[in-house]
């Protein structure tokens, strides 16, 4: 993506790619090469699995993709996009969100919702509210970085005129939590807000939480407002990915729209002059994320995509060959620009750059063609010569 990063960085990734690449080919040849491999986080390791499952010719291991962002965010920091995600042979996604979006671009290969799993012993030990405080304590608990947008929180809780107070627990001895520290100090927030840094298990700091808050402008599904839900404390959150499934205003918590202090501070007015939301209600809304379920699920999930990978391999299996060319020649149709460009290569003697863009652009999921029962690709590339003979009239190519 040269119009998002620069050719130094984009050549810099490419080198860091081939060398992961390489060692993973490595690794998998020192120990054994595996049935699955589960692909994350990133699209491009897809491709760095898929490449190297093909060195091997380990034609019936599988790619599994498994974000824990929404696509757009990997392709605006340059780690790969669905050019890469199409050599997985099924994806998982951690949120309706991105379910919807890898269906719609991949809807001929298994897409599966999972859940985050939560060790709820281990997070679930916030101290509850004690008799009286003079204050209300909405508290941040995450990464102190420029997308978090703890500006919006520090200005939401200023508009509260001094009802409340704020506790933030991340490691902030970085540049942006610096900028921060400076900001609460400039607008006259600093006896409000609490600095913990960096904790091992932060839940153990939190006591008499009001809420907790978010302001990201993306997130995968966000571990914290899990995490709170299952202390029994409202989640305050911008509408990122996975909270919007998982909260419910009013009921679990609330949602107000990106970048806006505004509504985030009549939002904490709101939380302080009505009846507190039920901690009962708020665990009850996270229970699929506990750990022995959620583990559960996967498993179930994992081998949900097995077995409709084996009923459509014995669909394809029943295909006859003039089936199987006629869908191979739509295939190939749809992609008639690099099916030229494949030939091109091939006519000028470039074999290996002729079979990186033919295993890359014309083996694609989502279409009718399956990878796992194309043994060697050969029945593509069977078709495809007779296409170039019929059009070229130059067999010897073959």
């Amino acid at each position: 993506h040269p119009e998002l990063i620069d050719r130094k960085t984009a050549i810099e990734r490419a080198r860091k790619e081939a060398e992961f690449r390489e060692e993973y080919t490595k690794f998998m040849r020192k120990t054994q090469v595996p049935d699955l491999i589960l692909a994350t986080a990133w699209p491009s390791m897809c491709y760095v699995a898929k490449k190297s499952v093909d060195e091997l010719h380990a034609l019936q291991t599988k790619v599994i993709s498994w974000l824990h962002a929404p696509v757009k965010r990997y392709i605006d920091a340059g780690y790969g996009g669905y050019e890469h995600l199409r050599m997985a042979d099924a994806h998982l996604a951690i949120s309706q969100e991105i379910y919807e979006d890898l269906n719609q671009h991949f809807p001929d290969v298994p897409v599966r919702k999972i859940y985050n799993p939560v060790d709820f012993d281990r997070c679930a030990q916030a101290k509850e509210k004690t008799a009286s405080k003079e204050k209300r304590r909405l508290y941040y608990i995450g990464r102190v970085s420029e997308e978090k947008r703890l500006d919006v929180i520090i200005q939401g809780v200023a508009v509260t005129d001094g009802e409340w107070e704020l506790h933030i627990i991340g490691d902030d001895g970085n540049k942006y939590g610096t900028e921060m520290k400076g900001f609460a100090k400039a607008i006259g927030m600093e006896q409000y807000i609490h600095w913990y840094g960096w904790q091992s298990n932060p839940w153990k700091l939190v006591e008499g939480a009001d809420a907790v808050v978010l302001a990201s402008e993306y997130e995968g599904f966000p571990l914290a407002a899990i995490e709170a839900q299952a202390n029994g404390i409202p989640v305050v959150s911008t509408p990122v990915s996975g909270i919007k499934e998982l909260i419910q205003n009013g009921v679990n918590g609330y949602i107000f729209p990106f970048s806006d202090w505004e509504k985030l501070g009549l939002t904490l007015y709101q939380i302080a002059d009505q009846e507190p939301i039920s901690s009962e209600v708020c665990k009850k809304s996270v229970e699929v994320y506990e750990k022995g379920h959620a583990i559960h699920d996967f498993h179930d999930k994992i081998m949900d995509i097995t077995e409709e990978w084996k009923r459509v391999a014995e669909e394809t299996v029943a295909l006859s060959e003039e089936e199987r060319d006629e869908q191979i020649r739509k295939m190939l149709n749809d992609r008639k620009e690099w099916l030229d460009k494949v030939f091109g290569l091939i006519s000028a003697g470039r074999m290996e750059m002729a079979k990186e863009l033919f295993y890359k652009v014309l083996i694609p999921d989502g279409y009718e063609i399956k990878r796992y029962w194309l043994e060697d690709a050969s029945a593509i590339l069977d078709v495809m010569f007779k296409i170039y003979d019929a059009e070229k009239g130059a067999s010897n190519v073959t």
